[in-house]
């Protein structure tokens, strides 16, 4: 998918996203981005973080390229702010937007607002990881939320859109929070729990969101073959105790980025089995039934770049 330069570069807002996102057409560009960091297709480094003197507020950039794919080829670069104290203004705490680039020219094509983008693609990655990871378990039943924020929302939306879970437990640490995301899904098949125990408990899989900097989630209160979705690095987060990782086989989207944004596991003796890419590739076997596993999600340029380009392509189709 080769992008033609255009006469003007294009703005794509947030509400012009909304109307072209999918999630069938966001789990394939994503498995292409993992099976292409497996396959050495991806040019990508640690994000960069600009800190803001005597405040909190922060500037990230994640440059990326992907190349040599029939499918998605492309390069971008994402920058995401985080101004905590921005929801005393009435504004979203964390801003996210891609500048899509010509791969022939480098001219601009594209600014793309991305908080919508990131919350998919970060969705869909651990989609895709849970589809590989429980290959040989059983039939999922119980899906289990360990938060109520927008990452515990939209993983609710695309796990039920491709798992389609009998049952959806979630627990936060405010139940104000809970019943608000529970009144905006509207689906009869969530459950709101009192405590992680409870909400963890004969789950086949469990997703945490809370970015925790202690264990809310034990490994005594687990069944045995659990598969786990671990959302983001976040400030180094903790919120799966350390028997948890150790009896599970831990996987992760991109290795090399893993070991320097993941340093505080590592540190732990946390091993990261390998990337899930290997497992969409097959050069390694599934897990068995019984074989515990985490995925450790840390969120890649790559995803994103992959992802603004399959909004730009159809942005254009839409309006050529």
């Amino acid at each position: 998918m080769l992008q033609k330069p255009t006469k003007n570069m294009l703005y794509i807002t947030e509400k012009e996203v909304l109307t072209l996102l999918n999630w069938d057409e966001i789990f394939k560009a994503i498995e292409i981005a993992l099976k292409s960091v497996t396959k050495k297709r991806v040019i990508q480094n640690p994000r960069s973080l600009t800190q803001i003197p005597e405040t909190q507020n922060i500037l990230f950039s994640m440059p990326g390229f992907i190349g040599n794919n029939a499918e998605i080829n492309a390069l971008a670069c994402k920058l995401v702010t985080s101004f905590p104290e921005n929801t005393k203004k009435g504004l979203p705490s964390i801003l996210a937007n891609i500048l899509l680039f010509n791969q022939e020219t480098g001219q601009l094509q594209a600014v793309i607002d991305a908080t919508e983008i990131t919350s998919w693609r970060t969705a869909a990655a651990s989609a895709v990881a849970t589809k590989y990871l429980t290959m040989n378990k059983p039939k999922k039943e119980i899906l289990a939320i360990l938060g109520s924020g927008i990452q515990a929302k939209i993983h609710i939306l695309a796990f039920q859109h491709f798992f389609k879970f009998k049952k959806v437990k979630i627990w936060g640490r405010t139940q104000k929070n809970v019943e608000k995301l529970i009144q905006e899904l509207g689906l009869n098949e969530i459950e709101l729990v009192s405590d992680p125990k409870s909400c963890v408990e004969n789950a086949d899989v469990v997703i945490t969101t809370t970015y925790a900097k202690e264990p809310i989630l034990k490994f005594e209160w687990l069944k045995s073959g659990y598969h786990i979705c671990a959302v983001g690095a976040g400030s180094n987060p903790m919120e799966i105790d350390l028997e948890t990782y150790q009896n599970a086989h831990v996987y992760v989207d991109h290795l090399s980025g893993a070991k320097e944004e993941l340093k505080h596991l590592l540190e732990k003796g946390v091993v990261f089995k390998n990337e899930i890419g290997a497992l969409i590739e097959k050069i390694e076997p599934y897990p068995v039934n019984q074989q515990n596993t985490v995925f450790q999600s840390l969120g890649m340029a790559v995803e994103d770049c992959v992802v603004a380009q399959l909004i730009y392509s159809k942005f254009i189709n839409k309006n050529n």
